[in-house]
C-alpha cells in the first residue's frame, strides 16, 4: 500500500509540476535582480535627464548640435524604458508565479536579467560618449559667443604695417595646436567664418593677412616676420580638412600693369608654396594675382592708401 501511495504522488508531480515546485526561490531571485539594477537605472536616468537639459541649451546653428540633441533624447528614452521594466517587474513576476508555470517564470527572469545587464551597460556607454560630445559642443558654443562679442573687423584691413603681435585672440584647434593672433586679424575671422554654418561660401568675402611681409619690391617672403601667421593658417586648414581657399595677391597702382600683375601672381604663388611646405595639400590652395585690381583704398594717391592695396588675402571656396 505504501508503494502505491508513493507511485501515485510521483505521477501527480509529473502531471502537475506546480504542485511540487517551490516558487519562493524565483520570487527571491526576482527581488534580488531589481535590487541590483534599479539603483543603476535610476542613476543613469538622472544623469541622462541632466544631459538632455544641457543639450537643449546649445545653439542649433552650431554644426552637430541637432544630431547630438536627437541622440541624447533617444538614449534618454531607452534608459526610461529599462527603468520602467524594472519598476514593473515584481508585479509581472508575481503574476507568472500565481499562474504556476515554471517555464514562464524562468523565461521572465532570464529575459529581464539579459535586458538589465546588456541594456544598462550599452546605455551607460552611450551616455558617457554623448556627455563628451555635448561638452565639446558647449566649448565650441562658448568660443563662438566670445568671437561674436568682439568688435567687427573690416573686410579688408591694412596689411603692410608692422604690428606688435597681440595675444588677445587664442583658439585651441582639434589637433591640439593653439592659434594666437589679433582679435580682428585673419585667424579670428577665418575660424569664425568656417565654423559659422549660417555663413555661405561666396566670391566677395576675403580675409587679409595682417602679419605677412615680403622683401621690398620682391615676391620673396620675409619668413622671420611671416612664419608665425603662415603657420597659423596652415594649422587652421589642417584642422578643417574640408576647407579649400583662394589666395589672392594685390599691388598698388605704381609701375606698369604687367609688372604688377606678375609681382602679385608670384607673391600669391609663394604664399601657397609656403603653406604647402607646412603640410597643406596643394590641391586645397588656388593662388592668383590681381595686380592693382580691386583696391581697398580706391584713390591710390598717398603712400598710406597704396600700402593698404598691397596685400595678400584669402577667400574660402569650400567648407
Amino acid at each position: 500500500m505504501q508503494r502505491i501511495r508513493i507511485a501515485l504522488l510521483s505521477a501527480f508531480c509529473v502531471l502537475a509540476v506546480t504542485a511540487c515546485t517551490d516558487f519562493s526561490k524565483y520570487t527571491k531571485e526576482g527581488n534580488d535582480l531589481v535590487s541590483q539594477y534599479a539603483p543603476q537605472a535610476n542613476d543613469l536616468l538622472k544623469s541622462s535627464d541632466a544631459l538632455k537639459e544641457r543639450a537643449a541649451k546649445l545653439p542649433t546653428s552650431l554644426e552637430g548640435v541637432t544630431d547630438a540633441v536627437g541622440a541624447v533624447a533617444k538614449n534618454n528614452d531607452t534608459i526610461k524604458d529599462l527603468k520602467g521594466q524594472l519598476d514593473g517587474f515584481s508585479g509581472k513576476l508575481d503574476g507568472a508565479v500565481k499562474a504556476g508555470n515554471v517555464d514562464d517564470v524562468t523565461k521572465l527572469l532570464n529575459d529581464q536579467k539579459t535586458a538589465s545587464t546588456t541594456g544598462l551597460t550599452n546605455a551607460g556607454t552611450e551616455l558617457k560618449s554623448l556627455t563628451e560630445k555635448v561638452s565639446m559642443l558647449e566649448t565650441k558654443a562658448a568660443d563662438a559667443a566670445k568671437l561674436a562679442a568682439l568688435p567687427k573687423a573690416p573686410v579688408s584691413p591694412p596689411v603692410q604695417k608692422e604690428e606688435v603681435k597681440p595675444s588677445t585672440f587664442t583658439k585651441a584647434l582639434a589637433s591640439g595646436f593653439s592659434v594666437s593672433g589679433n582679435p580682428m586679424g585673419i585667424e579670428a575671422q577665418l575660424i569664425a567664418f568656417i565654423e559659422d554654418a549660417g555663413k555661405a561660401v561666396d566670391k566677395t568675402t576675403w580675409f587679409n593677412f595682417d602679419r605677412l611681409t615680403f622683401n621690398t619690391g620682391s615676391a620673396d617672403l620675409d619668413m622671420d616676420k611671416s612664419k608665425d601667421q603662415l603657420t597659423n593658417i596652415a594649422e587652421i586648414l589642417k584642422a578643417y580638412p574640408k576647407v579649400t581657399i583662394k589666395v589672392g595677391g594685390y599691388t598698388d597702382n605704381q609701375g606698369s600693369a604687367a609688372t604688377n600683375k606678375k609681382l602679385s601672381t608670384d607673391r600669391a604663388n609663394n604664399v601657397a608654396k609656403a603653406l604647402t611646405g607646412m603640410g597643406v595639400v596643394k590641391t586645397r590652395l588656388s593662388p592668383e594675382g590681381y595686380g592693382p585690381e580691386h583696391p581697398v583704398c580706391a584713390a591710390n594717391d598717398t603712400e598710406e592708401c597704396r600700402a593698404q592695396n598691397r596685400r595678400i588675402a584669402v577667400r574660402v571656396s569650400a567648407k
